[in-house]
């Protein structure tokens, strides 16, 4: 249809009136044939058709289109997917497609009908689909069927032959079925940082799961040995906080926290039965002291950590020196050979000459409860009781006495030259 009309414009009639003659037809949409090939000798005014294939005349090249007669020419119109009209001399009517006119009686045809058409059907078989329009069978015997009649889930678990742990949820808390491999029970073991979803750890929280780990573990301890194994500890279940240890095969062992999603480094603690510890020797001084509340303190001589200096008394020195006595004895502590003897001194004595140069047991573990509540409580002590000399600082009043002597013996020395 023509459009754009200016005002005051003449010569529009024509145009107009092809308007006209062209909505008429769109809104009848009733056609005389759509099977001739070559337009009618004496077509009146709003005679519409729809060329077969092989139009000649003036509808050579209009097949299949909507041809309508304004009285001089043959108008075109070229349908559209999902146009519908109606054909007289078939009394049939028809819906365009994109493509073609198709009866409009004639349902599409089914891809998904075409598929199940295309399986072969057995006994004991149910079709199901792979995909879009795509179907196969699985077996489908007496069992599956009797599995969908029952009538509820009670019936269904007898069909199943399930007990009653079918009615329990699985995890670990009271009343759960503990998976197979809960705490790492039972399961095959994963190595330390394998990727979550690929075998990595279970990160709920309050699990634990026991590992193992090799040369080839990736972010395993590099402070001991490149095999043991391990234990984790997961403390949010999203995984941003955790705990590792790890033990390797010479009684290393090594472990690692995880605040926030980032893991500390690797330390290594020591035990009483580490060979590793044992055998790495240095000439350096002792610097650990152990104290009675299970703590490993390191022991400084640094003018950094000392405050109130003064020289030590020299009749401190000499009272330690004068009362001091040397004594021989055997050993009463379990990991002594009895039979062995020892030179050494009094820690009693000392203390009552200078209690600074003996250590004290502050505190000590006391059992409390009974049975499964038992357990060890650290208790500090009402009278701190002496444990031991610290023979390191008895060089001290020594030199302080050594230095005295020798001036001494300078001093004589000089009497006697002179």
């Amino acid at each position: 249809m023509q459009t754009g009309f200016a005002n005051n414009e003449n010569g529009w009639g024509a145009a107009v009136n092809n308007n006209f003659v062209l909505a008429d037809a769109m809104m009848r949409r009733v056609v005389i044939s759509k099977s001739v090939t070559a337009p009618p000798s004496t077509p009146i005014i709003g005679d519409t058709y729809i060329p077969a294939a092989g139009s000649s005349g003036a509808w050579n090249g209009f097949d299949n289109w909507l041809l309508v007669w304004n009285g001089t020419v043959w108008l075109q119109i070229s349908p559209k997917n999902g146009w519908s009209i109606y054909v007289v001399d078939e009394s049939t009517s028809y819906r365009h497609n994109g493509t073609a006119w198709i009866n409009a009686a004639t349902q599409p045809l089914s891809a998904a009908l075409t598929g199940l058409a295309a399986v072969t059907t057995a006994a004991d078989k149910l079709t199901y689909a792979t995909a879009a329009n795509t179907f196969t069978t699985m077996s489908f015997g007496s069992q599956a069927r009797s599995f969908i009649a029952a009538t509820d889930v009670s019936a269904q678990r007898t069909v199943l032959g399930l007990g009653t742990a079918a009615l329990a949820n699985t995890g670990t808390a009271s009343g759960n079925v503990m998976l197979v491999s809960a705490f790492g029970l039972g399961g095959l073991s994963v190595d330390f940082m394998a990727t979550v979803g690929s075998g990595g750890f279970d990160t709920a929280a309050g699990k634990c799961q026991f590992l193992r780990y090799s040369s080839s573990t990736e972010n395993k301890p590099g402070n001991i040995g490149t095999s043991g194994t391990g234990l984790h500890m997961a403390r949010a279940a999203d995984g941003s906080n955790d705990t590792q240890l790890a033990f390797d095969t010479t009684g290393k062992i090594a472990g690692r926290s995880k605040t926030s999603g980032t893991w500390s480094s690797w330390f290594t603690v020591y035990t009483s039965h580490n060979p590793v510890a044992y055998n790495t020797t240095t000439a350096t001084a002792a610097n650990a002291v152990l104290t009675s509340t299970g703590e490993i303190q390191r022991s400084t001589s640094s003018m950094k950590y000392k405050t109130d200096v003064e020289p030590m008394w020299s009749a401190v020195a000499n009272e330690l020196v004068d009362q001091a006595t040397p004594i021989f004895y055997r050993s009463l502590c379990t990991a002594d050979n009895p039979a062995h003897s020892w030179y050494g001194l009094s820690a009693e004595q000392l203390a009552e000459i200078d209690p600074r140069f003996v250590f004290w047991k502050t505190h000590e573990y006391v059992t409390e409860g009974e049975g499964d509540d038992e357990r060890q409580v650290l208790q500090a002590l009402q009278t701190p009781e002496v444990e031991g000399v610290f023979y390191e600082r008895l060089v001290v009043p020594l030199l302080l006495v050594v230095k005295e002597l020798k001036e001494k013996v300078q001093q004589l020395e000089q009497a006697a030259a002179t």
